[in-house]
C-alpha cells in the first residue's frame, strides 16, 4: 500500500514537470518574437534619434567655423556606438556654406559609407572630382556662385552608380548653410534608410 502511494506520488510530480517542460516550450516562440519586436523597436528609435541629432549638430555649430567637422565628429561617435551594439551605420554627408560676400561655396564631402569612393560634384556647368575618398574621409572643394540665384548641386560616385541633386536656394545678402544626408542603419531586424536636405539661414 505504501509502495502504491509513493508510486502515485512520484506520478504525479513527473506530470507536473511535464506539463511545466511543455509550457514553457511552447512559449519560447512568443518570447523570441517578443525580443525580435523590442530589438526592431530599439534600433527605429536608436535610428530615428540619430538622425534628428544629426541635423541638430548643424543648428548649435551654425556660428562658428567648424560646422562639418562637427557633424564628422558626431558621425564617428555615432558609427562607434552602434558597431558596439552590432549595427552598422553608413552615410554621405554633403555640407555646403554659402557665402554671399565672397560669392563662394564651400563643399564639404564625408564619407561614412564603410567603403572607399571616387565622387564627382557638378554646379552650374563646373564639375570638380576626387578619387579613392576612403571610408570616413573628408573632400573639400569649392564653386563660384551670384547670390540670388537658384542652383543645383548634382553628386555622383562610383562612375554614375549613385546620383543626387541638391537644391541651393539661395537668397541676396544672406549667408546659408545646406545639409545633405543620405543615412542608413543595418540593424539585426532590419534596414533603416533616409535622404534629405535641409536649409540653415546664417544671419
Amino acid at each position: 500500500m505504501k509502495n502504491k502511494g509513493q508510486m502515485f506520488l512520484l506520478a504525479s510530480v513527473i506530470m507536473v514537470v511535464l506539463l511545466i517542460a511543455l509550457k514553457i516550450s511552447s512559449n519560447i516562440p512568443d518570447i523570441s518574437e517578443k525580443q525580435r519586436k523590442l530589438q526592431g523597436d530599439f534600433e527605429t528609435e536608436f535610428f530615428i534619434n540619430s538622425v534628428n541629432e544629426l541635423t541638430e549638430v548643424i543648428t548649435i555649430s551654425l556660428y562658428h567655423s567648424n560646422i562639418s567637422t562637427n557633424v564628422y565628429d558626431y558621425s564617428n561617435f555615432t558609427r562607434t556606438k552602434l558597431t558596439e551594439r552590432l549595427l552598422t551605420f553608413n552615410m554621405l554627408f554633403v555640407g555646403v556654406n554659402a557665402n554671399h560676400t565672397t560669392s563662394q561655396m564651400n563643399i564639404t564631402l564625408l564619407n561614412f559609407l564603410n567603403k572607399q569612393i571616387d565622387a564627382v560634384l557638378t554646379m552650374n556647368g563646373s564639375s570638380d572630382s576626387q578619387n579613392s575618398i576612403p571610408d570616413q574621409g573628408i573632400w573639400k572643394t569649392n564653386f563660384s556662385y551670384t547670390p540670388g540665384n537658384l542652383y543645383v548641386l548634382y553628386v555622383s560616385y562610383d562612375g554614375g552608380s549613385y546620383n543626387e541633386s541638391i537644391i541651393l536656394d539661395t537668397p541676396s545678402g544672406q549667408d546659408r548653410y545646406y545639409g545633405f544626408f543620405d543615412v542608413e542603419l543595418q540593424g539585426t531586424e532590419s534596414t533603416y534608410k533616409d535622404k534629405f536636405q535641409k536649409s540653415y539661414k546664417i544671419d
